[in-house]
């Protein structure tokens, strides 16, 4: 299984590691370590690890990853019509604008 390399979050459980690694992600894209499409796939990235190794509920991973997917300039989640499909099972509301 693959995995972010963040070696100050490994310390971490459940919440408080996703919360590590969204704002480790976040402090690399604002130092211009990456750019905001890695950023932007690496929060993506975490949905999946968040499936195998269930460290929070799925729904309030997305809007946590929305949030700061908004922090950084990107689109939500969720965005297109195949994804609102998806955030509709989750419960999530979305625009449809």
């Amino acid at each position: 299984m693959g995995s972010l390399k963040y070696p100050e979050c490994r310390r971490y459980r459940g919440r408080d590691k996703v919360l590590c690694l969204l704002e480790s992600i976040e402090r690399d894209y604002r130092q211009g370590r990456i750019s905001q499409g890695i950023a932007e796939a690496r929060m993506k990235y975490l949905v999946a690890l968040n499936r195998a190794n269930h460290w929070m509920p799925e729904k309030e991973l997305v809007l946590l990853i929305d949030k700061y997917l908004e922090r950084i300039g990107a689109k939500p989640l969720y965005a297109n019509r195949k994804g609102r499909a998806r955030a509709r099972e989750l419960g999530i509301a979305v625009a449809t604008a």
